[in-house]
């Protein structure tokens, strides 16, 4: 019989009853109130435990950053989130608008609607409050953990199993080596996606129960999970349920319930519905962004691929047998991404589990989790994965299946938990087991629990690090300071020279910007800056400036007066001179490992102003690719546009537009005309953007790739740009109709009575 997700009947199914089961479940011991609130407190006491071995730098330095050992500290959180939840943060408190749209990096770029954005989830929130994000964001990355360890527990005592069974896998969870590899890469969006796995296991249990509240429950667990801002892994935690929810009611049906197969499909059903409208008024703008993003198109196989070697299987019993996070040994690889550690001690005790209780369904399912998971984690290489990516929509959208590998260190959690439980029986003696025996047996299995949180401690310090916020430093204050740069200068600069974060809080705006997903046409205007070279890459600014490869055209088109790198060409091209140079600490570093850059401020002498005029326009060739069409085109005397919406006849002359007001998500143009013609804007374009002339509404056009033009008749005009993301009020409509109904469908549902033909119980152990 095929195995179920959340089969409730227990270990008494198949195998003779726990010591401690029978305890809990006694008529003759009855469990108080107070006696429930002590074990939960005992339980939480060893979660939190496990968390100070696992997290142990952090706990020793509250105030800093955790991070991993890897790029001296930097990571996803250092380099993108810390600069994302402050911008964040100051567009309310600086200029009192929502954060809808980034100004400061990528010349400009949606904030709301971009993927990671995670704006509608609630510990979120807070950073809107604080002075400095910076404090407290790896603690909450820690929460995370417990929060994912406490659904554990509580998933396991779902299962009958023992309380410090169930706390050993809670233990285990905490520390889960993957997961903390996945922390010192900074992922902090994926930490907070994947905390909602076992939650999501709850909730469809309730569901697949038909206990009230059930489909309710589930559909919101998996919208928060969605709203933590990383859809590949709530998107494969659906798939997951759904094939649950799919073998649930074959084995319904084929033991001839088909009313009960046909309840659980349309509470399915109902589940994805309610996701949907619940997550629209996120799900909705970021479906805009990734229609326009490089991702619109999917991946090939071979492109989203890249996962697990059987090579990786040695680091079963040898994490470090690859080399670690900063000397892994696999090419095109990353250490977080396809490692297979997951402690020896959890292991065997998972082993233990699964080979003596082999026949129960608790431990069936967590098998095959592991098994699909590590099947789809090998990607390219794997039928599983390919069969998979051409029969289900949406998997071309993702890159690293080893992602899955977050679904393994769940199941295998639980299965340790089962062969805590089987060795508390063994070392018991069975269901007739002395006080004294059983506390014996207690004490061995709290040995084993304390080598395997040890072990995984060890694991934590090989992998992470703190770094002092006291390494943020002014450098960046003091290279612009004597050079009377304004806020608002457009700048190129490389990371380690100038960060997102150091560029967003000095007020310059950067071309380059850290962004896994940027927009389509924003590569494309970089392609033509950089002819010859990965646009990708450049865009990230994580490679070395190199002013010669420049096409000075497009430096100007993009309004760059400044630009910031660590090495000079031998001939400085025309139109560059040197103005500062020095020396810079990076934004941040490890501790003892800091270093300095040489950096060089390099001044553009011919920029073209950030708005202007211009009449000409050329259009898209078919015999040419458009960047290619740009670099040959005269920029102050035309324009690029998809489509001339003005009638023909006399054009105006190129003259510079005044920008009156300027904030995150409004622009203020004055422009004066001799006759019809464009006022362009060196911002990004994207759909959202909306102008008024002089009062009445006008069409925002993409120019010259990735900016900004309106149509203007001759005269004076003034025109306001303002952006409303697009999709929004559509989502967040849909998304308070549906929690207003589900509300009144909770409230209005009679409470479902227990059916004992359901095919689990219903009981929950009390102690």
């Amino acid at each position: 019989m095929a195995p179920t997700l959340c089969d409730t009947e227990g270990l008494a199914s198949t195998d003779p009853p726990s010591t401690l089961r029978v305890e809990a479940e006694s008529p003759a011991r009855v469990v108080s109130r107070g006696q429930r609130f002590r074990y939960a407190v005992g339980v939480l006491a060893a979660i939190l435990g496990a968390t100070l071995a696992g997290f142990h730098p952090l706990v020793l330095r509250p105030h800093e950053l955790l991070v991993g050992i890897q790029h001296n500290g930097n990571n996803d959180l250092t380099s993108y989130f810390l600069a994302a939840r402050s911008f964040a943060a100051n567009a309310v408190k600086q200029h009192q608008q929502p954060p809808l749209w980034s100004w400061h990096n990528l010349c400009g770029a949606p904030h709301l609607g971009n993927p990671q954005s995670a704006w509608v989830y609630p510990p979120n929130w807070g950073y809107l409050l604080v002075a400095e994000p910076s404090a407290g964001i790896s603690w909450i990355i820690v929460l995370h953990h417990i929060w994912a360890a406490w659904g554990v527990y509580l998933l396991c005592r779902r299962w009958s199993l023992d309380r410090q069974a169930a706390a050993a896998g809670a233990m285990f969870m905490v520390c889960a080596p993957y997961w903390l590899a996945h922390v010192g890469e900074g992922h902090y969006n994926q930490i907070c996606a994947v905390a909602w796995i076992p939650w999501a296991f709850l909730a469809y249990d309730r569901l697949r129960q038909r206990k009230r509240g059930g489909v309710a429950l589930t559909a919101l667990v998996l919208a928060l999970s969605f709203f933590a801002g990383h859809a590949q892994e709530t998107f494969y935690l659906t798939l997951v349920l759904t094939v649950a929810a799919f073998v649930d009611c074959i084995r319904l049906a084929w033991s001839e319930q088909y009313e009960k197969a046909a309840s659980l499909l349309r509470g399915w059903v109902f589940v994805g519905l309610i996701t949907i409208g619940v997550t629209a008024v996120d799900l909705a703008p970021i479906w805009v962004y990734t229609q326009v993003s490089v991702r619109g198109g999917g991946m090939t196989a071979q492109e989203s691929g890249t996962g697990l070697e059987l090579a990786n299987l040695q680091q079963l019993f040898l994490p470090w047998s690859l080399g670690d996070a900063q000397s892994y040994q696999r090419p095109q690889r990353f250490f977080w991404e396809t490692l297979c550690y997951f402690g020896v001690a959890p292991l065997g005790l998972a082993l233990v589990g699964a080979a003596v209780a082999w026949r129960r369904r608790a431990v069936q399912w967590p098998l095959w989790l592991i098994v699909g998971a590590f099947a789809f984690a090998f990607g390219a290489s794997s039928p599983f994965y390919r069969v998979c990516y051409e029969l289900i929509p949406g998997v071309a959208l993702f890159r690293m299946p080893s992602r899955m590998m977050f679904f393994a260190a769940v199941a295998l959690a639980i299965l340790a938990a089962v062969g805590v439980d089987v060795l508390l029986r063994w070392f018991s003696g069975g269901p007739n087991a002395t006080k004294q025996r059983m506390r014996i047996a207690r004490g061995l299995v709290a040995l084993l629990m304390a080598l395997g949180v040890s072990e995984l401690a060890w694991f934590s310090h090989g992998m992470l690090r703190t770094i002092p916020l006291t390494t943020a430093n002014n450098s960046v204050e003091a290279m612009f300071a004597h050079l009377n740069v304004s806020r608002d200068e457009r700048v190129l600069a490389e990371q380690a020279l100038l960060s997102d974060r150091e560029a967003e809080q000095r007020g310059l705006q950067k071309v380059q910007g850290y962004e896994p997903a940027p927009l389509a046409h924003l590569v494309s205007a970089i392609d033509a800056l950089t002819p010859g070279r990965d646009p990708a890459p450049v865009l990230m600014g994580f490679e070395r400036l190199d002013l010669a490869s420049l096409h000075k055209s497009i430096v100007d088109l993009f309004g760059v007066r400044y630009a910031v790198a660590s090495s000079l060409p031998a001939a400085l091209p025309p139109g560059w001179r040197v103005i500062a140079s020095g020396t810079r600490k990076p934004e941040f570093s490890l501790r003892g490992q800091s270093r300095t850059y040489r950096y060089y401020v390099v001044e553009n002498e011919t920029p073209m102003p950030r708005a202007f005029v211009v009449g000409k326009v050329r259009t898209p060739s078919p015999d040419l690719a458009s960047p290619e069409l740009l670099r040959q085109m005269d920029l102050r005397q035309e324009v690029l546009l998809t489509t001339d919406v003005l009638p023909q006849g006399r054009r105006a002359a190129y003259r510079p537009a005044v920008i009156r007001e300027y904030s995150p998500a409004r622009v203020v143009i004055e422009a004066e005309l001799d006759q019809p013609g464009y006022v362009v804007l060196t911002d990004t374009w994207y759909p959202g953007w909306r102008a008024k002339v002089n009062g009445e509404w006008s069409r925002v056009l993409p120019a010259n790739l990735a900016f900004r033009a309106v149509a203007l008749p001759a005269g004076k005009h003034q025109i306001e740009m303002v952006y409303q993301p697009p999709g929004l009020l559509f989502g967040g409509l849909i998304s308070v109709t549906t929690l207003l109904g589900l509300c009144v469908g909770v409230l209005r549902r009679p409470k479902a009575t227990s059916d004992p033909s359901a095919g689990a119980s219903s009981t929950v152990p009390h102690n």
